[in-house]
């Protein structure tokens, strides 16, 4: 009896006209977990916002990212760095290299604001402290949620500015 059962089973699976259902089962669930993480991509994104300085003038308009953003989608440059899984292997990581040199600039802001104050160069425990300074102004969170836009200090200015340079 065990046999006939077993057997019976094994050609209802076999049986490919069987296979709709859990099939269109599968395909339901699957489309439903790509639209959640589709809604959710959007519900979840960062806002949209232009950065101003310490005085209110725009460094970055919203309009000058939304324009990056275009220039990023049309030559597809998300695909840069990472053709075929291996990331930064075909190219320099840009990001990573900007945010060192804003660290660096910020610092050479405040380095140049201490000497102008004290008349001397800032001997190695004001520079741990220039260095701490640098580190908190990076953590520290400056958007507006009402006015939608961020404020950056004198020396995020400053080393916005010379990265443009750079």
């Amino acid at each position: 009896m065990e046999d006939r059962d077993k057997n019976s089973s094994i050609s209802y699976i076999m049986n490919t006209k069987n296979w709709w259902g859990p099939l269109v089962f599968i395909l339901v669930i699957s489309l439903l977990g790509v639209g959640m993480i589709g809604l959710q991509t959007y519900v979840d994104a960062p806002p949209m916002s232009g950065f101003l300085d310490n005085n209110g003038n725009a460094i970055i308009t919203q309009q000058d990212i939304e324009k990056g953003q275009e220039v990023f989608h049309k030559y597809a440059l998300m695909e840069y760095g990472s053709f075929m899984g291996d990331g930064a292997q075909r190219g320099p990581d840009f990001t990573a290299e900007a945010l060192h040199w804003i660290n660096e600039f910020m610092i050479d802001f405040y380095k140049t604001e201490f000497k102008s104050e004290k008349g001397r160069s800032a001997d190695e425990s004001e520079l741990i402290q220039i260095n701490e300074k640098v580190k908190r102004e990076l953590k520290r969170n400056q958007y507006s949620e009402e006015q939608k836009i961020v404020s950056l200090t004198a020396a995020q200015t400053y080393a916005l500015l010379q990265l443009r340079k750079y």
